[in-house]
């Protein structure tokens, strides 16, 4: 409260409620930790709704430099797959979650990947481009990114072979089998 005799402030101008902006914290509650996956490993990924760049995400920018023409829409198709793959929130594998969505995803994006590669290095060898760094920077990543699907692929693969089948009971007898008593 204020005294009546102080002097009143300016009503019309009020203060402004200074917001801070908190970016969102990468989410690793419960994520699995697969360390062959590298850029995917689901503890490290930042959070697939920010608007995270490839940079932030750990993808170094490609440049199309000394690459010919065709090699260069191999490359913009690359980079518009390796943006979906970085921005999938289906490769965020939790503890117990189903891995089935994840593994068809990961089988979906390492057929796009391999063919890409194939595709590039096809465009390589009929230009006849020996020593190119552009070309080998592509080439790296396309291998790494390759790579790292493999890791997220044979972890779906574990997971799928470790659990029990559906189904079964704790004994593993069917309940038709079971003579449960009937009241009629």
């Amino acid at each position: 409260l204020t005294s009546p005799l102080a002097p009143q402030r300016d009503l019309t101008h009020r203060r402004k409620r200074r917001v801070l902006v908190v970016q969102s914290p990468t989410l690793n509650m419960a994520l699995v930790d697969i360390p062959a996956a590298g850029r995917l490993n689901p503890r490290s990924r930042p959070n697939p709704a920010l608007n995270a760049n490839m940079a932030d995400r750990g993808f170094a920018p490609l440049e199309a430099g000394d690459i010919p023409i065709a090699g260069r829409h191999v490359l913009r198709s690359f980079k518009l797959q390796r943006s979906d793959i970085a921005t999938d929130a289906n490769l965020l594998l939790t503890q117990d979650a189903e891995v089935a969505v994840c593994k068809v995803s990961v089988e979906e994006y390492l057929e796009q990947i391999v063919e890409t590669r194939t595709d590039f290095e096809e465009v390589l060898t009929a230009i006849g481009l020996v020593e190119n760094v552009s070309a080998e920077a592509v080439m790296t990543d396309i291998s790494k990114l390759e790579r790292e699907l493999r890791a997220l692929l044979r972890h779906c693969k574990i997971q799928t072979a470790a659990r029990p089948a559906q189904g079964v009971g704790i004994v593993g007898i069917r309940a038709e089998r079971l003579k449960f008593p009937r009241y009629d």
